[in-house]
């Protein structure tokens, strides 16, 4: 019975030191994963780091353009104010020399509606008439010109 006692003695050791050994092999990968756990987690912590510093960075950027925008909006904005008010004044002259070429078209037709033509005319008169009337072809004309280039611009 002593023999079967130091037997089992023996393999009980050996069993022992077998599981010894596998807890200590197990130990020692549990010990690299957690490691390299802390490896990858030291890693990520700086790469949070640099994502949020580039972030900040490219808001600020941001920022800058969009008030950068905002500045050339009310500087367009106060251009555009002053187009408008030129174009009404341009509106303003070409009413009124479109009202003058009127006046000065109806002053030649009366003029020439006035002069019969049986009475000769003297050769003074028939050279302030002619003038009258190539200013009002030339004023009507450039009323339609102008006319025609609003038009263009605008459309």
């Amino acid at each position: 019975m002593e023999i079967v006692i130091g037997v089992c003695a023996s393999v009980l050791t050996v069993v022992l030191v077998v599981v010894l050994l596998a807890l200590l092999k197990t130990l020692r990968q549990a010990t690299m994963a957690i490691d390299e756990a802390k490896r990858t987690m030291s890693e990520l912590r700086a790469e949070v780091v640099q994502v949020s510093q580039d972030a900040r960075s490219v808001i600020q950027h941001t920022d800058a353009v969009t008030q950068d925008i905002r500045d050339k909006m009310k500087e367009l904005d106060a251009l555009f104010g002053s187009v408008r008010e030129i174009g009404h004044a341009t509106y303003a002259l070409t009413s009124a020399v479109r009202q003058t070429a009127t006046g000065v078209a109806a002053k030649v037709k009366k003029a020439g509606a006035a002069v019969t033509p049986a009475a000769p005319q003297p050769p003074e008169n028939r050279k302030e008439q002619a003038t009258v009337a190539a200013i009002a072809d030339g004023v009507a004309s450039a009323i339609r010109i102008w006319s025609k280039l609003r038009q263009n611009y605008t459309s």
